[in-house]
């Protein structure tokens, strides 16, 4: 598999100015909340999307399968959360990579972001080589898939706003083709 995978698409979800509210509603929890041993991560997050918002979680999947890309397979497995980074949680992020195993031994293949509020381009998410040069930069873009290789190093940037409404808020989707 190329673990060197970047990939954009804007206007992703469709009918997103219907969706937005509905969004916006969705329950978000700290770490702690999360009741995971050594889980940590700056902001908020919601429990696993394809349990507590199986319609959310099932649109975003066709439109991403939609696009038909060559690096994912037919059978994919997925884990999603809506995720919120408020101004205050900057100096708490860090550069990083998803392609380690979680406590369930989910390791994915490919880590994507989906921006839902409105356009912030100081804001965004960063990928580095390894030696932490950064390469590429996905711009906070409302409605913008980023889909890139979970082995990549990567951090989100310039976090803003104090709530889910304002915030810098995403839908983290953790992709692993199945064998």
């Amino acid at each position: 598999m190329d673990n060197k995978i970047a990939f954009q698409h804007d206007n992703i979800l469709p009918n997103f100015d219907l969706l937005l509210p509905h969004l916006n509603k969705i329950k978000l929890h700290s770490p702690k909340e999360h009741n995971i041993p050594n889980n940590s991560w700056p902001g908020k997050r919601s429990f696993e999307l394809s349990a507590t918002e199986p319609f959310l979680f099932y649109l975003v999947m066709k439109s991403i399968q939609d696009l038909e890309l060559p690096f994912l397979s037919s059978n994919i497995e997925v884990e999603m959360y809506m995720h919120l980074r408020e101004k205050k949680d900057s100096i708490k992020d860090w550069i990083h990579r998803d392609s380690m195993p979680n406590t369930k031994g989910f390791a994915p293949h490919f880590s994507g972001l989906i921006y839902l509020n409105q356009t912030d381009t100081t804001s965004g998410t960063y990928l580095y080589d390894e030696q932490e040069n950064m390469t590429t930069d996905f711009k906070y873009v409302q409605n913008r898939l980023c889909l890139f290789s979970s082995a990549y190093l990567h951090k989100g940037y310039g976090h803003f706003g104090n709530s889910s409404q304002n915030g810098r808020t995403t839908l983290n989707i953790f992709i692993r083709n199945a064998s």
